[in-house]
């Protein structure tokens, strides 16, 4: 979760055009009459045990989805930088510029 403050912190809130950090901060689920509002962006460890564990058994609606994750790439390419995503078709992880939003998801996560 703190990959995702740090981003929100550093980007700011956007309500034109939201970004994958600020979604997942944003998001909250209501279950029978609870809210869950700790929502964030998984760490590139935590989408590739997203792969590992679920698209490999089929489960999580995953397939054909590339997912952004909250870590950055410290050899990104300036003055944007570059973030972690993986192809959760292959458990292909890459580095791509942050400002581009060619067929990456969002997936929030949550400890618990």
């Amino acid at each position: 979760m703190v990959n995702s403050i740090e981003i929100v912190d550093a980007i700011g809130l956007n309500n034109d055009i939201p970004y994958p950090a600020q979604v997942c901060l944003d998001f909250e689920l209501t279950y029978q009459g609870e809210t869950f509002s700790d929502w964030y962006l998984p760490s590139k460890d935590e989408v590739h045990e997203m792969y590992r564990v679920l698209k490999l058994s089929g489960l999580g609606n995953l397939a054909g989805k590339s997912l952004w994750t909250s870590s950055e790439d410290p050899e990104g390419n300036l003055p944007y930088g570059q973030a972690w995503a993986e192809n959760m078709e292959n458990g292909y992880q890459y580095s791509t510029l942050k400002h581009t939003r060619l067929e990456k998801k969002t997936r929030a996560v949550r400890s618990f």
